[in-house]
């Protein structure tokens, strides 16, 4: 990915929520918390939304604002 790209991404997502795993928790409750995650980003976003999962933590990437908002509330 260039330059231009990481720009283009920031702008089409740029409000961003991001779910760290906790010191006691197991790998697979964190995997399962991100799945019901991407479950309920799938079900209630009304705009575009991007994931990107790596081993300690995912980041959450939405268009709009409301969506991000709400996602917040929900899962954090």
């Amino acid at each position: 990915m260039n330059s231009s790209q990481r720009r283009k991404a920031k702008r089409e997502h740029p409000y961003r929520i991001s779910l760290f795993i906790n010191s006691n928790e197991m790998y697979y409750a964190f995997d399962a918390r991100v799945v019901a995650a991407k479950k309920w980003c799938k079900k209630k976003c009304t705009g575009s939304y991007d994931v990107d999962v790596k081993t300690a933590n995912a980041v959450f990437k939405f268009a709009n604002e409301k969506d991000a908002i709400i996602f917040g509330l929900k899962v954090l």
